[in-house]
């Protein structure tokens, strides 16, 4: 059984463009992400069923085939999102081999939505 990697994002800002890579390993070795998408959800905290906001494969996400995961939201996107601490999800949902599809949570972490409204008062 693979155990989900644990990462804390950087804090996104509202209303400003908001990106983050990292390299995701499988025992030292990076991940060939060729046919699989990746699906990440951001909820109130793990037990939560309401999802605050969901970012895919061909949208908000890039995947590489030598384990690169990037990660990139507009302005706009992030004005759409309530200030607050949350937790993220990354769900990683196999190609088609001739089956059916599986998904596997991969990584999940913290994540912070701050504004700066009251930067410098």
């Amino acid at each position: 059984m693979l155990y989900p990697a644990h990462e804390n994002l950087p804090p996104i800002m509202r209303g400003y463009t908001w990106d983050h890579r990292f390299l995701f390993e499988v025992y030292g070795q990076p991940f060939n992400f060729r046919g699989y998408d990746l699906a990440i959800e951001v909820l109130e905290n793990f037990d939560s069923t309401t999802t605050i906001t969901r970012w895919t494969t061909g949208n908000e996400i890039a995947l590489t085939d030598y384990g690169l995961i990037k990660i990139e939201l507009s302005p706009t996107q992030t004005h759409n999102l309530l200030e607050g601490s949350y937790v993220w999800v990354a769900n990683l949902t196999t190609p088609d081999f001739g089956g059916p599809r599986q998904t596997y949570p991969i990584i999940c972490g913290k994540v912070k939505v701050v504004t700066c409204d009251k930067v410098g008062s």
